[in-house]
């Protein structure tokens, strides 16, 4: 299953400091679960200056509920936490897809 999950960060949160972030703990914690085979994170850019979201995740997991045990469970759950922290959740929509090919 391949999944993208779009949102913005909160308020006064830098995208250095999330950049940080996920390159030092969300990045290694979620690539080493069991059944997550890809994970890939994009900072968004705009040619205006002002995007509708400023990150873009991209998962490859086993299916729905390996997704959802793997982000409710174990080492994910401090990871959790600072995401609620980091981004207005309130922005976040994931979107399972698939490639056209």
């Amino acid at each position: 299953m391949k999944l993208l999950l779009l949102y913005k960060l909160r308020q006064g949160v830098t995208k250095d400091e999330y950049r940080k972030w996920s390159l030092e703990r969300d990045q290694p914690t979620l690539t080493s679960c069991e059944g997550v085979s890809r994970y890939r994170v994009f900072d968004v850019g705009s040619a205006d200056g002002e995007a509708a979201y400023d990150i873009v995740e991209y998962v490859e997991v086993d299916n729905w509920d390996t997704w959802r045990r793997v982000t409710t469970t174990g080492p994910m759950v401090p990871i959790g936490e600072d995401f609620q922290r980091l981004v207005d959740t309130t922005t976040v929509i994931t979107l399972p897809v698939e490639e056209i090919a």
